[in-house]
């Protein structure tokens, strides 16, 4: 049974008032496609097609959004909608109330995620999630691990490798004998992890840093590896952020993944990445835990729903790691997993996902008496 910090009846507050409101919504869905295998790289390096989604996945999910009771207009790429969005003559206020709904990532760079939140904050049309801010700072690895440290959260220490500044932010790096992972500065889906991800820093690592950030085609981060449980808390903002729990990430054989990295091959090329409800240490600290997560999803300036990705050590003790300031909404993702096991099916996971946006903008209100914890 997952530990939440949320009421249930509140969870079904929401969806019942997104379902209500469906009929009255248009959903622009903006997302990119990807045709064939999905590859870990490419002629540049790391491939930004490999988080794409196929189309028999996307048709799913507009038929899941037809099904309760959506209007939904796609778009397959960035540019074909905000062409779209910035010809007023498709009306982009009439009779529906308009909500973008994006996955997009199209193009390279640590800011990619931006682009859909930004152009809509221009056009005065409202966007799910993050803001541009939020949804930039939250995937560059190096960033917001500073911020949170700054704010006093507990994160591994952290070092940054850039190819065009030639080595070391500062000319700080791990002391000897310090075990680190080397990861891109700012992917997510684990892209770039490997098996050789983990390793002691000795005199060589500045030059398999750099042959790692010529292989990924982008900076790196070193990051100070914590031995433990891997497990994310996914957080919904109703309005202000509560984590609804803790979901564990298996290597599909053991639960602790310890010594080991959540790879690309796990996650995408397998598929043996799996999840589980965690509560494998005391309430105390799941809470605790909860808490902190809370705290970063705030400090990030993330907005509506995201996930908060954290190591948990030997003492318990929880290390933010990664943030996620969009997961993906389909059936796979641990987000969904972790609501369906708090006794949601996957549409009124999506009706949450939506609803927690309406309440944000005001389009329906929350239930008095009933609250999340405090």
């Amino acid at each position: 049974m997952v530990t939440s910090r949320i009421p249930f009846e509140l969870l079904q507050h929401v969806v019942s008032e997104c379902r209500r409101f469906a009929n009255q919504t248009e959903l622009l869905f903006v997302t990119n496609l990807i045709e064939g295998d999905v590859r870990e790289y490419d002629n540049d390096g790391l491939s930004m097609s490999s988080q794409y989604y196929h189309e028999s996945e996307i048709s799913s999910l507009l038929r899941a959004f037809e099904a309760l009771g959506f209007s939904v207009h796609p778009f397959y790429n960035e540019v074909d909608f905000i062409r779209w969005a910035s010809d007023r003559s498709n009306e982009t206020s009439g009779p529906r109330w308009k909500l973008v709904v994006t996955t997009a990532e199209g193009g390279d760079g640590e800011g990619r995620r931006a682009l859909i939140p930004a152009f809509c904050n221009l056009v005065g049309l409202p966007c799910w999630n993050s803001p541009a801010h939020g949804s930039s700072v939250a995937r560059h690895k190096f960033h917001a691990n500073k911020i949170l440290s700054a704010c006093g959260v507990r994160v591994p220490a952290i070092w940054y490798y850039s190819r065009e500044q030639n080595g070391w932010r500062n000319g700080d790096r791990p002391v000897n004998g310090q075990k680190v992972i080397i990861k891109p500065a700012w992917e997510g889906g684990s892209k770039g992890i490997d098996d050789e991800s983990v390793l002691i820093a000795d005199t060589d690592l500045s030059s398999y840093v750099a042959r790692r950030a010529e292989k990924f085609g982008q900076a790196c981060v070193v990051q100070e590896f914590k031995t433990g449980f891997e497990v994310g808390a996914p957080i919904v903002a109703l309005p202000n952020a509560t984590a609804a729990g803790l979901i564990g990430f298996s290597d599909g054989k053991n639960q602790r993944y310890g010594n080991r990295a959540r790879t690309f091959l796990d996650e995408k090329i397998n598929k043996s990445a799996k999840n589980f409800v965690f509560e494998h240490i005391p309430a105390a600290q799941c809470e605790r835990a909860m808490l902190t997560a809370e705290r970063a999803f705030d400090i990030l300036s993330m907005r509506s729903l995201g996930r908060i990705d954290m190591r948990i050590d030997e003492d318990g003790e929880a290390w933010i790691f990664d943030t996620n300031e969009s997961p993906p909404p389909v059936p796979r993702s641990s987000f969904v997993q972790l609501f369906e096991n708090l006794g949601l099916d996957y549409h009124d996971v999506l009706a949450l996902m939506i609803g927690v946006n309406m309440l944000q903008f005001g389009k329906i209100g929350l239930p008095s008496g009933i609250t999340p914890e405090l």
